[in-house]
Formats: C-alpha cells, structure tokens, sequence
C-alpha cells in the first residue's frame, strides 16, 4: 500500500509544471502564487507515477507534477493475491440491474470474474458475456473515503469497443441525503465506444429543485486529446474552493468555475465527492453491445489522494 515516488530533475518539473496549471484553450492567465509558488519549489516537486507493470518502467506520460504542500492521504495500489476482491476498507461493490439511470443493459456482479485484484498490482473490472446476459462491476468509495480539496488521481488503462462505457467519475457524499442532481456529479473520463467519443465535465443541482433535469458542462475530447485505449493513463482532478481542473497525464482538459455553469444553476462541486470505477454496457449512450466487443477490461493500476 506504500507508494513509490520518484524525483525529477529540475528541467522535467519545468516541462511538467506548464501543462499541468494551463487552461484547455490557453488563454486564461495562470495565478501568479501558483507560478510562484510552484517554482520556488521546483526542487523538491514530487513527480507521482509508478513503474508500469509490465516493464516496471517509469512511463513520461504517467507523471503528475505536484506542488509541495500535497502529501500522499490516501492510496490503494492494489496489491494482493489474483482472483480476490479490491479491499472491503476503502471499496463498496455495487451490485443490480434496472439500468443505473442510462437504461444501461448490464447486471453489477460481485463475482471475481467482473471484479477482482490480478495478482500483478492491478485492480480488474470485467465487463463479459455470461449466459443471456451482460455482467460487469461497479465499485465506489461512499462512506468509506471522499474529498473536498487537493488532487485525486487514477492510474488505468479502459477499453473500447461498440457499446462499452467505461468510466472514472465521483458522486456527491451527500448523494443517500439530498438525491441526484442535487449531490452533483464530477465526470474525470467517461470513454464511450471508441477513441472518438470521450467527454469530461460535471453536472449539479439547479436553483429550484423541483427542477430535476440538472445543469451540465460537458466537453468532448477531440481524438488528439483523447486516451489511447488500451494503454495505461492518469486521470486526475484537482479540486479547491470554487475550482474544479480536470486533466489527462500531464495536461489540463477543462477548468471550472461557479462563473462556468448555467444561470439558475447550483455549485455543489465544493462539497465532499467519493469516486466511482465502472465499466457499463449498452444503454442510452453507447448504444447496443457488439458481440465482439466483450469481454471489455477495466485495468487499474492505482488510486492516489493527495491533500
């Protein structure tokens, strides 16, 4: 469960640092304590990655620079024997049909067979064929581990393929209390079908709350920008008060702010939020399953709250 970090020489923390604080079309101004403060640090800047478990190599587009004040507060590296369950102190497994609210055609199992640890340091979320039925697995952290502030990060690698949702996301903590929209939603990746159709984003509550169709930013990913399926990626947000930076390895992919959301809309993102790792199949958005398309593996290799 101890992670391993590795120090970067000066000039990798300047490549780095750009990416990581640079708006998605560049043109709003980087606060000047963050440029400030961030250099003054250079040396002792904390480059998170692990070696990738196929080669233990440090892969470039692994790294996420962090400024100093962010120390490790939460970690799963999912270390443990192949075919047993992600660790029952930090994970809820969710389990049902009835479509999830997307009229998605899978049942969340908790079998090893859709989710299990695979004995190399790497959480597994199956999303296959059983009988007449697609099964797959649901996983969060409600009541277990949340966040309000600082940057969570997902090292993972997600599939494609026609009909397949895989997706990195959090949930408001208050979600069992207040209901949806009302908790807000946080998007980090959702990968839909293919490398052509990725989105970020989040979605709250409105101003009157009888209104149940919630308010939404959304942007979807150009392919250049995209993750390469198949490969293992960081998923991160970077949350403070009045701040949500959602980003992809190295760089930023969309800022919000309360100024960024519709009028009569509610900014719920400052709010505790838990995580959720999910693989979904059919439905609304993607549409229906190829045959060909499973089974459709999730592999995770960590998950790091820095605070």
């Amino acid at each position: 469960m101890t992670p391993r970090f590795i120090r970067r020489p000066l000039h990798a923390c300047g490549r780095y640092l750009r990416d990581l604080f640079r708006s998605p079309n560049g043109t709003r101004p980087v606060p000047i304590w963050v440029v400030v403060g961030s250099f003054a640090a250079t040396a002792s800047l904390v480059a998170a990655g692990v070696d990738a478990a196929a080669n233990g190599s440090l892969q470039s587009n692994d790294l996420v620079t962090l400024q100093t004040d962010l120390g490790l507060v939460a970690a799963d590296e999912f270390s443990g024997a192949a075919g047993t369950l992600p660790s029952a102190r930090m994970w809820n497994i969710r389990t049902g049909d009835g479509g999830w609210g997307n009229d998605e055609k899978q049942t969340y199992t908790d079998s090893p067979q859709n989710v299990s640890l695979d004995g190399s340091g790497n959480l597994r979320i199956v999303a296959r064929r059983d009988g007449d039925r697609v099964t797959s697995a649901r996983i969060d952290t409600l009541g277990k581990f949340d966040t309000s502030t600082g940057l969570l990060a997902v090292r993972a690698r997600l599939p494609e393929g026609q009909g397949i949702h895989p997706a990195i996301w959090m949930l408001g903590s208050g979600l069992e209390v207040v209901g949806y929209p009302e908790s807000g939603e946080i998007d980090i990746y959702e990968h839909v079908n293919s490398v052509q159709d990725n989105s970020v984003g989040a979605i709250g509550p409105r101003t009157d709350l009888s209104i149940k169709t919630p308010w939404k930013v959304q942007r979807r990913l150009p392919a250049a920008e995209a993750a390469t399926p198949g490969a293992y990626h960081v998923y991160w947000v970077y949350r403070q008060p009045g701040l949500v930076r959602i980003g992809l390895d190295g760089d930023t992919v969309i800022t919000l702010t309360p100024d960024d959301i519709p009028a009569q809309s509610v900014w719920v993102m400052d709010d505790p939020f838990f995580l959720v790792l999910n693989v979904a199949a059919g439905g609304e958005w993607p549409g229906p399953v190829d045959a060909d398309a499973l089974p459709a593996e999730m592999s995770v290799d960590w998950v790091r709250m820095y605070g």
